[in-house]
């Protein structure tokens, strides 16, 4: 198997948006882990990990969460709220991740992604607070989304036998 190329995407300051869209109208959730809530909306069991990383208080911070939007009882757009951990050292403790944003088919190219992150991001928001974005090499629409919100590229990880190695951009020198 070869290794995967993974884009990483720093967000510092929300940009302002005089096109945002409305959220009126939208039903929005906001998922938290518990005792019976261990995988966030439209997650893959492997999330089962992230669950366990904050019953055992390894995340620096207690932000794990998702956000979704319903549309006749149905989630349509969904993504998950990851806290700095070890794995990616360059995160501070603050910082959040946001990760596993899915549309469902059926609703992509409605804006959905944009107005759950945008809402995400205002809800989660404090001064000093930075988001990471991280996407396959070959995840163009990933991209584009994540771009179109003001995250910039930082450089590119490998995955390598579940580690993750720097190659290039300024990630490798830190923050």
């Amino acid at each position: 198997m070869p290794d995967k190329k993974i884009f990483v995407y720093r967000l510092e300051k929300l940009a302002a948006d005089p096109d945002r869209e409305d959220l009126d109208g939208l039903q929005l959730r906001k998922w938290k882990p518990g005792i019976t809530r261990y995988i966030p909306p439209n997650s893959p069991v492997t999330y089962l990990y992230l669950w366990l990383m904050h019953v055992l208080k390894i995340f620096k911070n207690k932000e794990y969460s998702a956000y979704s939007i319903e549309e006749d009882g149905r989630e349509v757009c969904s993504l998950v709220c990851v806290p700095a951990l070890y794995k990616w050292p360059f995160m501070n403790r603050d910082d959040l991740q946001i990760k596993n944003v899915f549309t469902h088919p059926e609703h992509r190219g409605k804006g959905y992604a944009s107005r759950l992150i945008r809402y995400t991001l205002d809800k989660t928001a404090f001064n000093g607070r930075i988001y990471w974005y991280m996407t396959d090499e070959e995840n163009i629409p990933s991209q584009k989304l994540c771009e179109k919100l003001g995250f910039k590229f930082v450089g590119r990880y490998r995955r390598k036998r579940n580690k993750y190695l720097v190659y290039e951009g300024e990630i490798i020198q830190g923050r």
